[in-house]
């Protein structure tokens, strides 16, 4: 049995599964598409730990061609033979990875730091620090390279033999609970970096360090972090973008405080346009003074928030130009679904669409149904 679909139709489709080996079992059309578009197999993730993971690794590098490569690689086998044949392949290819993420056993990473693997087109490299090959020329090597994504303890980055003036993505996931750790890092990278996000996996105890000078970042433009004393010791001028999430109560009122103190010291208010937050303890006390600094925001964000915080919206002096806005409530309930009429009465036509989130086991109430039968531009989000 043959499906004809227009090829660009088809692409289409392989983008939204990112499995082209899935959508070539589908029938023989499908497959002689693939088959002569290496570029749809030059992007993949993939976890070795047998040897027919080496045959499905040596199979998508074949059919890429000479197509640069954005991989995934996760090898965690401690079988010396299947994790020296792993950095033979890597080692075959490496001149072509633009882009790599890549967690290894300690075997693998023994077999890994012997080839010296130097990658002279990667541009974006996600690495964690515990399998952290120990060799310079891993970094020195790539001259494009911009984007990181590191998942380590701070005080080893600043030693790493990066070529920080040209990092513009910077992503730490650290298991630090020093914040003090964080500004010597910052200050590598703070005249060049246009994206940081900055997650504690712990919650550090303890109030920011003290910074007479916070620290500029003159082309920031996006900011994510979990813990708000980051905000203390950063001014981001350019900043377009901001996240902000805790599940700590106990950083609710600083959360405020420090964000207020932020959008006053950056003036970011007047370049904000897209906002998110995400704590289910935040009040509509914690959330005002917030909302009198967000002139310029499009699209805000709301996870986890209750009510009474979500119904500030309703007043349209508070963020004039927002066009769309995604919440996800604690409850969705009757009382919540009236306070999102109020509002989307309140703002007309401006508010161009509403996107609820929904976990997947939530039961979609009654009341959500005849809001949309109200309110064309509700949509309903649920996670994959």
């Amino acid at each position: 049995m043959s499906f004809d679909i227009p090829d660009d139709i088809l692409a289409l489709v392989h983008d939204a599964v990112e499995d082209p080996l899935l959508i070539s079992s589908v029938c023989r059309a499908w497959r002689r598409f693939l088959f002569l578009r290496p570029t749809l197999w030059s992007k993949f993730n993939i976890t070795i730990k047998k040897h027919p993971h080496l045959r499905l690794f040596r199979l998508y590098i074949d059919r890429s061609a000479q197509c640069p490569l954005s991989l995934s690689i996760v090898v965690m086998t401690m079988d010396h033979n299947i994790a020296d044949n792993a950095a033979e392949l890597l080692a075959w290819i490496a001149h072509r990875v633009k882009s790599l993420a890549f967690h290894m056993s300690p075997v693998a990473l023994y077999y890994f730091e012997r080839k010296k693997l130097t990658f002279p087109l990667l541009g974006s490299f996600d690495i964690d620090y515990v399998s952290y090959p120990n060799y310079p020329e891993l970094f020195t090597s790539s001259p494009s390279l911009s984007k990181l994504t590191l998942t380590s303890l701070l005080t080893p980055v600043q030693h790493l033999p990066v070529i920080w003036s040209q990092i513009t993505h910077l992503a730490l996931y650290t298991g630090d609970n020093k914040i003090s750790l964080l500004a010597p890092v910052l200050n590598l990278v703070s005249k060049s970096l246009v994206s940081l996000a900055c997650v504690f996996k712990l919650q550090p105890a303890g109030s920011s360090p003290a910074l007479a000078i916070p620290i500029e970042f003159p082309s920031l433009e996006y900011l994510h972090t979990n813990y708000p004393f980051v905000l203390d010791i950063v001014a981001c001028p350019r900043l377009s973008s901001l996240y902000i999430s805790t599940h700590d109560f106990r950083h609710t009122g600083w959360l405020s405080t420090s964000l207020s103190s932020f959008l006053m010291r950056s003036g970011t208010g007047n370049t904000l346009t897209s906002f998110g937050i995400e704590c289910a303890f935040l009040t509509a006390t914690h959330v005002m003074p917030i909302l009198k600094f967000l002139t310029a925001v499009e699209t805000l964000r709301l996870e986890m928030v209750q009510s009474q915080t979500v119904a500030l919206l309703s007043t349209p002096i508070f963020l004039p130009q927002l066009t769309t806005l995604h919440v996800s409530p604690v409850l969705p309930d009757v009382k919540f679904m009236s306070t999102l009429a109020c509002i989307l009465d309140a703002r007309g036509a401006g508010l161009k669409w509403v996107h609820l989130h929904y976990r997947k086991d939530m039961r979609v109430d009654v009341a959500v149904r005849s809001l949309q039968d109200r309110y064309p531009n509700i949509e309903l989000w649920f996670p994959m």
